[in-house]
């Protein structure tokens, strides 16, 4: 099997975690350095904000699921997908349906070291 097959799997196993919000799983996933740059979150440095970023997310969007359309690779070592999201923010009892498109940079290691989120 192919690294970019492999990384299409993990990129795979992160939206299936994501949509358990299983964020200890999620956060094994994560080299101690990556970054997370989302247009709606913000910028997150280290795994440590990204688990407090997402922590907080899961939280406010406790239904929150997203469907993915395709995934592709990029380049070596990123994979592309685009998404559609629903979620209801539990404070307010508003939804949320968003699309847009997330790319996610694999490590040598098969660990995420960068994701980027457009919408």
């Amino acid at each position: 099997m192919k690294i970019t097959d492999d990384q299409i799997k993990l990129a795979q196993n992160y939206v299936w975690l994501s949509n358990k919000h299983d964020l200890n799983a999620i956060l094994l996933m994560f080299d101690n350095n990556a970054t997370y740059n989302s247009s709606q979150t913000g910028k997150y440095i280290g795994k440590k904000a990204i688990c407090d970023m997402m922590r907080k997310f899961f939280v406010l969007y406790n239904d929150v699921t997203w469907n993915v359309v395709n995934y592709k690779v990029i380049e070596k070592g990123s994979i592309e997908f685009s998404f559609s999201m629903h979620a209801t923010n539990s404070q307010t009892g508003e939804a949320t349906n968003r699309h847009g498109i997330e790319r996610i940079t694999f490590t040598t290691d098969n660990l995420i070291s960068h994701i980027i989120v457009s919408s």
